[in-house]
C-alpha cells in the first residue's frame, strides 16, 4: 500500500458512505416500529373493551339472580347464560393472541431500543468521520516520519526511542482497523435486513388495523345493546328492593303486593322491548373470535424475531451491537473524547506528535522553540567535538551525521512542527 494507514482511511471511507445510505432507511423502520407498537397498543385495547362488556354481562347476571322469580329478568338471565359460549370461544382466541402479540411486543421494544442507540450512533460517526480522517493523516505522516529519522539516526538512543514510537503509532493503526472492519460488515447486514423488515411490519400493520377496526365495532355494538339492558335492571332492581323478599311469598300477597310494582318497573325501564332479540344481537355482535384469529393470522409467520435479532443490543454479536461499540473503540483510538468534551478531540494527535519530539529530544519540548536550521558549522578556531561510538545524537543541536542526514532531519521536524501547528489551530476551533 501507498501509506502505512491507507487500508485504515478505506475501511473509514467505507462506513462514512454506509452510514449516508443508511440514514433515511432507519428512519423508515424507526416509523413502522411505532405504527406496529401503536397497533399492539390498539389490540389491547379490545381486549380490554370485550372485558369490559363481560364484566357488565357478569354484573347484570348477579342482579338477575336476586330478581329472578320476575319473569321478563328470568329470560334475560336465559340470555345472558346462552351467549356465554360466544364469549367462551372470543376468550380461547384471545389466549393465544396475547402471546402472539407480547412476542411481538418485546421484540420490538428491543429494536426501538437499539434503534435509538443505533440511530446516536450514525450521528456521531457523520459528526467524527472528518476529525477521525484529519487524525490518521496525521498519524500517517507522523509514521513515515519516524521511519524516515530511525534511519537516519539508526544506532543512536533516539533511533531506540522513536523505534517505540513507531511501534506506538502501528499498534493504534491495527487497533483502528480491527474496530472498523465488524462496523462495515454490520452496517451492511442492517441495510441487507431493513428493507424486508419495515415491509413484514407494514403488511402485518395494514391487515391487523381492519380486523381491529372491525372487531371493535362489533364490541361497540354488544355494549351498546347490553348497556341499557344493564341499566334498565339495575333501575327494575332498585323499584322491588323493598319487597325482594316477597318474591317468594304467596301467590296473593304476591299478586297483590309485587305485581304492580313489576309492573310499573316495566313500563319505567321498557325492559320488555329491550329484550326483544337480545340473544340474536349479543351473539351477533360478540362473536369476534373469527376475527380475533385473523388479527393473530397478521402476525403468523412473520420473521420478526430473527430480524429484531439485528438490532438488538442486548444481543452482542447483532449488527447493531457491533456498530455502537465498534465506533466507541474508533472514537475512543482516534478522538480521544467523549461527546460532551469536545475540546479533548485532538488528545491523540497531541500527544503522537509529543511522542515524536520526546523520541529525539530529552525533557518535554516547547515545539515552538525547536530550532529547525541546521547546526553551524564549526569554526575554523575550534575544532569540532569529538563524538563517541556510544554517543547518543542531540537534535537540533550538535547533530553530528552528514549532510544528508541532517537535512532529513531537519525537513522531517519541520513537518512535526507543522502537524503541531495544526493540531494547536484545530484545538481553537
Amino acid at each position: 500500500m501507498d501509506s502505512p494507514f491507507e487500508e485504515v482511511l478505506l475501511d473509514l471511507n467505507q462506513v462514512a458512505s454506509n452510514v449516508s445510505q443508511l440514514v433515511p432507511p432507519v428512519v423508515k423502520l424507526d416509523t413502522a416500529v411505532t405504527d406496529i407498537t401503536n397497533v399492539l397498543n390498539d389490540i389491547d385495547q379490545v381486549f380490554a373493551d370485550f372485558n369490559d362488556v363481560c364484566i357488565i354481562i357478569s354484573d347484570l347476571q348477579v342482579v338477575c339472580l336476586a330478581l329472578n322469580a320476575i319473569p321478563v329478568v328470568g329470560e334475560i338471565a336465559d340470555i345472558l347464560e346462552s351467549i356465554g359460549t360466544v364469549i367462551d370461544d372470543v376468550n380461547s382466541a384471545i389466549s393465544p393472541l396475547k402471546t402472539v402479540t407480547n412476542d411481538v411486543d418485546k421484540v420490538m421494544k428491543d429494536v426501538d431500543s437499539g434503534l435509538n442507540t443505533l440511530k446516536n450512533t450514525l450521528v456521531d460517526i457523520s459528526k467524527g468521520i472528518p476529525d477521525a480522517t484529519k487524525t490518521i493523516s496525521i498519524l500517517n505522516a507522523l509514521l513515515e516520519i519516524s521511519g524516515t529519522l530511525a534511519s537516519v539516526l539508526a544506532g543512536s538512543t533516539a533511533s531506540t526511542r522513536l523505534e517505540d514510537v513507531i511501534a506506538k503509532y502501528n499498534t493504534i493503526k491495527n487497533e483502528v482497523s480491527t474496530d472498523l472492519k465488524p462496523i462495515v460488515v454490520a452496517l451492511d447486514d442492517i441495510t441487507k435486513v431493513i428493507d424486508d423488515f419495515v415491509d413484514d411490519i407494514n403488511k402485518a400493520v395494514s391487515e391487523a388495523k381492519t380486523h381491529i377496526s372491525h372487531a371493535s365495532t362489533s364490541i361497540s355494538t354488544a355494549k351498546g345493546h347490553i348497556t341499557p339492558v344493564q341499566e334498565a335492571v339495575k333501575i327494575v332492581h332498585d323499584i322491588m328492593k323493598p319487597v325482594i323478599w316477597l318474591l317468594d311469598a304467596l301467590k296473593w300477597v304476591f299478586d297483590h303486593t309485587v305485581e304492580p310494582l313489576i309492573k310499573k318497573a316495566m313500563e319505567d325501564t321498557g325492559l320488555e322491548k329491550l329484550i326483544d332479540g337480545l340473544e340474536t344481537k349479543l351473539e351477533n355482535a360478540l362473536g369476534i373470535g373469527p376475527i380475533i384469529k385473523d388479527i393473530q393470522n397478521t402476525f403468523s409467520g412473520n420473521t420478526f424475531k430473527q430480524q429484531g435479532a439485528v438490532f438488538s443490543l442486548f444481543n452482542d454479536s447483532s449488527a447493531a451491537s457491533s456498530t455502537v461499540t465498534g465506533w466507541a473503540s474508533t472514537a475512543k483510538l482516534l478522538l480521544n473524547y467523549n461527546q460532551d468534551s469536545s475540546s479533548e478531540k485532538n488528545a491523540l494527535v497531541t500527544k503522537a506528535v509529543q511522542e515524536l519530539i520526546d523520541a529525539l529530544v530529552s525533557g518535554i519540548v516547547d515545539i515552538n522553540k525547536i530550532t529547525l536550521a541546521p547546526p553551524a558549522p564549526p569554526s575554523a578556531s575550534k575544532a569540532p567535538p569529538a563524538v563517541s561510538s556510544t554517543s547518543t545524537n542531540t537534535i537540533p543541536n550538535g547533530f553530528t551525521g552528514t549532510a544528508a542526514s541532517s537535512q532529513a532531519v531537519v525537513t522531517n521536524l519541520t513537518k512535526i512542527k507543522e502537524l503541531a501547528t495544526q493540531v494547536t489551530e484545530d484545538d481553537k476551533t
